[in-house]
Formats: C-alpha cells, structure tokens, sequence
C-alpha cells in the first residue's frame, strides 16, 4: 500500500479509512495473503488493521579514507553496461534472505529510470575484470549519510571495507554514517567494533490478510525446518496456531507437516496463541523469546523451530 491522501477539505470524515477498508477487502477476495505500508503516520493506520514493525539501523562515526585495498581490485562508478551484474550480485547475496524483495528483470530494467535513482549514488568494486561487489548510498548533503545497499558476493569479503570507505567519501559533510545490517553481513562486526549506536527505524507497516494462505505456501519451508530441528524431528505435534479472530492447524508426523483450516478431532491440539505484531515479526525476523509475549514463551521450541532466527533485511532502495 502507498500513496494514500485526502484533499484538506475532506480530511476528518474518514475517507482514508474507508478506502483502506475497501483495499483490505479487495485483498482478501483477490488472494493477497500480507499487506506492507510504508508510512510516517502509524497511528492512524493502526486503526486500519496495519502493525508496525520497526527495524534497527546502525550509525558510526563516518571513517577516514582507507590508505590501502588491494592491488586487484578498482573501485568504479556505476554505468548502466553493469546491470546485469548488480542483479546478479543481489540474487546470490539474498539467497534464502527473508523479507527482501525479490526484484524481477522488469524491476532491474526499470530502476535506472526512477526518479529516486537519481537520488543515489552507486560505487562498484571490481577484481580481475569482474564486478564483485556494490555499494549505494544517498545522495543528500546532510551529517547523516546512509547506505541504501552494500552488496557482494562471497569471494569480495575482504573488498566490503574499501568500497564502504569510498562510498563514505562521497559524502563530504556527513559526520556519521548509517545502515541497515543483518548479522551475517561483512560490515556487521566493523561497526560493532566502531562503536555503533542502534537507531530505531519505524517504516514499515504489516497487516495479515490471509492467515490460512501465508501458511500454505510456507507449508514446504515449514516442513524443512521442523525436519531439521533436533528437538522437534522425532516428535508428533498438532498446533492450534490462533492470531486474532483466525485459526489454522498444523499436523506434523513422521517428518510431514500439513495445514489446515479445519481441526482434525482425533488429534489433540496444543493451542498456540500470538497477536499479529508478533506473527509478522517470527514469519520475517525469527522467534525472540527475550521479546516474546509471556504465553508464547510456554511454546519456545516449537516456536523456535518453526521461526528460527532469520538474516532479514529491507533494502531502503525499495522504498515508495
């Protein structure tokens, strides 16, 4: 969802909200399953069904230029011959990455012609003739500078901090520099080591549209998971998983899991109960029993093994 407005004149009359409603209702009957908004005002879509989600960025102090990098490698600027190879540096680095976009080929061909691209810059690392690795940051003149997408694949890890470094230096007035880093990312324990300050980024916004549907399709990966846990394998579990007014049942057996809708009545049931907020945040980031609502702590492991701890990230690229 984006782009909702009202005209000054009819603000306060509940507009927005009916609209909202109808989208939702829209969603439901053309199989959506999550909506996802994008938004300052939270409160007010709150009210309209969204919760939001907020993620962390992580700021240093911006570094000084760095003396040396390796005698292969070339730091270039972008050029739109490169596309082919940005796409593909992406593709491998978020393999099995939840919460990222999936960009199709139409995405990638039209990106250079938004208007939001010329908000950015794009630095390039290059090793014996081959483009490893991508940095993107904004283009604003302000002491914050952030980093929209640092990206490379695995054989480019110890060229992460000079193209890091470049792109930092594009950015003369900025006293600190910001980005967006799930754990396993090369830039991660650098800005440990810097001393990073968390900062709170409250963007997005998720709305479960259909429960039974989400569930479905993530019946495969469900699956894989509990057959890979050492506690969950070997057992027999029936789950009443309920959020909000939905319920759905989750039937594991000799490492076979299936979803339903309808309870099977031999079967007895562990009922499992989590508010949306929380639902969205294990589908995206992983279970968290330290952050954990006190009754879904009673079910740590089963939760764990279906919502294991995720390398998720967001790409502010794709921001609307």
């Amino acid at each position: 969802m984006g782009s909702v407005g009202t005209d000054l004149n009819y603000r306060g009359l509940g507009l927005a909200h009916k609209i909202l409603h109808a989208q939702t209702n829209y969603m439901k009957e053309t199989d959506y399953d999550i909506s996802l908004l994008l938004a300052s005002k939270h409160a007010f879509y709150e009210k309209a069904g969204w919760r939001l989600i907020p993620e962390t960025a992580f700021a240093i102090e911006k570094p000084a230029s760095l003396e040396q990098q390796q005698s292969s490698d070339e730091i270039i600027p972008f050029e739109a011959c490169y596309l082919d190879d940005i796409r593909f540096i992406y593709e491998e680095f978020n393999k099995n990455r939840t919460y990222t976009v999936i960009r199709s080929r139409t995405y990638w061909n039209d990106l250079l012609t938004w208007p939001e691209w010329k908000k950015v810059d794009c630095l390039l690392l290059r090793r014996n003739e081959k483009i490893v690795a991508y940095g993107i940051i904004e283009k604003k003149d302000t002491e914050q500078g952030f980093i929209n997408e640092l990206l490379y694949l695995n054989e480019a890890e110890n060229g992460v901090e000079a193209l890091f470094h470049a792109l930092c230096q594009l950015r003369q007035n900025a006293k600190q520099i910001l980005a967006m880093l799930p754990e396993d990312h090369k830039l991660y324990s650098y800005y440990q080591q810097h001393q990073a300050n968390s900062i709170q980024i409250n963007m997005a916004m998720w709305k479960m549209i259909n429960l039974s549907s989400t569930f479905h399709k993530l019946q495969p990966e469900l699956e894989d998971r509990l057959n890979r846990s050492n506690i969950i394998a070997d057992q027999e579990l029936h789950i009443a998983l309920r959020s909000n007014e939905d319920c759905i049942y989750l039937d594991y057996k000799h490492k076979r899991l299936s979803v339903s809708d309808a309870r099977n009545h031999t079967n007895p049931y562990t009922s499992i109960e989590v508010d949306e907020r929380e639902l969205m945040t294990y589908i995206m980031f992983g279970y968290n029993e330290a952050g954990a609502a006190k009754d879904s702590t009673e079910h740590a492991n089963i939760l764990q093994a279906l919502f294991p701890k995720q390398q998720a990230v967001f790409y502010l690229t794709d921001k609307f």
